[in-house]
């Protein structure tokens, strides 16, 4: 197979305005920009402006040959799967069709659920790691301070597996920078009693 007939085979991966979004079944998903567009209701040649002109979609659009809804080929702009979502996020909702605009508003209002989500409730959870891990270790402590250790056997191991799993989720939960710039304060991403 040609690297310029990529659509040859295709998954559907959105359906928007009863229009079936296609995307190529290979590593790198594409997702051709003009049937979305005309999902859409919006312009066509001013998508494909504002993506070459951007410094992030620029770099990942590309040219592939694909079937047209006629069934004729055509060579068309494509973006990985991955970037048209935040592609969709930039459409402001006035200039699609009346009939997706609402779908737009609640498609770009999940999307900043799902940023905050992932940019705040991610840093809540590793806050409240830090204080499930402090108390873990002193019932530990405790444990290992009992004379008699054999008798709460069961619940040491427990606590040292309840350990891990709290140090797995901070890891999952790592602080995020951009450009070297915090997003949180120290306090926020360390939490107030941060065990070594």
């Amino acid at each position: 197979m040609e690297t310029n007939e990529l659509f040859l085979k295709t998954n559907i991966v959105a359906r928007i305005n009863n229009a079936n979004i296609l995307a190529s079944r290979v590593a790198e998903q594409l997702v051709p920009v003009k049937p979305l567009c005309t999902a859409l209701g919006v312009s066509y040649q001013t998508q494909q402006e504002k993506l070459r002109n951007h410094p992030l979609f620029s770099s990942v659009i590309t040219l592939r040959v694909t079937t047209g809804a006629d069934k004729k080929r055509y060579e068309m702009l494509c973006l990985p799967v991955k970037y048209v979502f935040g592609w969709i996020f930039t459409i402001h909702p006035d200039n699609v069709k009346e009939s997706v605009r609402d779908s737009i508003i609640k498609y770009q209002e999940e999307c900043c659920d799902a940023l905050y989500n992932y940019f705040f409730i991610t840093q809540i959870k590793r806050q409240e790691s830090f204080g499930n891990t402090i108390t873990l270790q002193n019932r530990k402590k405790e444990l290992e301070d009992k004379p008699d250790k054999s008798e709460d056997l069961t619940e040491y191991i427990d606590v040292n597996k309840q350990l891990k799993d709290e140090k797995s989720i901070r890891r999952k939960n790592t602080r995020i920078e951009i450009n070297g710039n915090m997003l949180f304060s120290e306090k926020d991403m360390k939490g107030k009693n941060k065990p070594n």
